[in-house]
């Protein structure tokens, strides 16, 4: 290169690597912080309640997070895409995360309907009888599934919008909030008690994800999800039949039918 008489600068811009600093830093430590909310459950349970408690909470807690392996694949699919679209095309953009809201949505409700109503099935398949127990738990933090997904597609959202400030410091926030809630629920109402207290803090977090966005788009996410009830509806009753092993395939054909009918 430089045997053929080309020349590079080396422009360096404070200012410039302050700011990108600064974002890289906001975004790094709402990773960590995020990393430990999800691990703080277990920890709390730890010292406030016993062994059991952290076994059984543990087991529900694995199956939920088994789930979430969703989550991974869809960052990397889901944030390059919006990435691109939000720096070539902002009229497109709105279209773009509502159709993201709308598949998310149809995807992960039946999911969590299914792991609640065949719950007892799941934990005991997978971890015995020992651990019938934990099936509440699963069942109520099935829920927790649903909005963290959601949050997955604000939050890198967000970041995708250049507000990794704002991400950060809803992360940095919900830190506190989480470590209020799962503190007293947990000593109040014991396990059921630390798994509201995760979902009541995903779900501040989502309402603020969703607060900070809409001045870039307009989210229906309301009304992905009322729409979604109908077929859920059904595929609930289909899951009633006692032949488990033909209603699981009868309801989710059922779902499916019902979700491609409602457009």
């Amino acid at each position: 290169f430089l045997r053929e008489g080309n020349t590079f600068n080396l422009n360096i811009s404070l200012k410039n690597s302050y700011l990108l600093f600064k974002e890289s830093f906001n975004i790094s430590s709402a990773t960590v912080i995020s990393q430990v909310n999800v691990n703080l459950p277990i920890i709390v349970i730890g010292l406030l309640l016993s062994k059991y408690h952290v076994g059984i909470f543990s087991v529900a807690y694995k199956l939920i997070f088994f789930l979430l392996l969703v989550d991974k694949i869809f960052f990397y699919l889901y944030f390059p895409a919006i990435s691109r679209m939000f720096s070539q095309s902002r009229t497109q953009l709105e279209e773009f995360v509502n159709f993201i809201t709308r598949i998310t949505i149809v995807t992960i409700l039946p999911i969590a309907v299914g792991s609640i109503i065949l719950g007892e099935q799941i934990v005991t398949l997978v971890f015995g009888l020992a651990y019938k127990d934990a099936v509440i738990v699963f069942q109520v933090l099935a829920v927790y599934f649903v909005i963290t997904i959601l949050n997955s597609i604000y939050g890198y959202g967000l970041i995708a919008f250049g507000q990794a400030n704002s991400y950060a410091k809803i992360i940095q926030c919900s830190f506190i909030i989480n470590l209020l809630l799962v503190l007293t629920l947990s000593y109040f109402f014991g396990i059921l008690g630390t798994a509201i207290g995760v979902i009541v803090t995903e779900l501040i977090i989502l309402s603020s994800f969703i607060y900070s966005i809409k001045n870039f788009v307009k989210i229906n996410l309301l009304n992905y999800i009322l729409r979604a009830i109908p077929a859920l509806i059904i595929m609930t009753l289909v899951f009633t039949y006692q032949n488990l092993l033909l209603s699981i395939p009868i309801a989710t054909l059922s779902y499916m039918i019902l979700v491609f009918l409602s457009g």
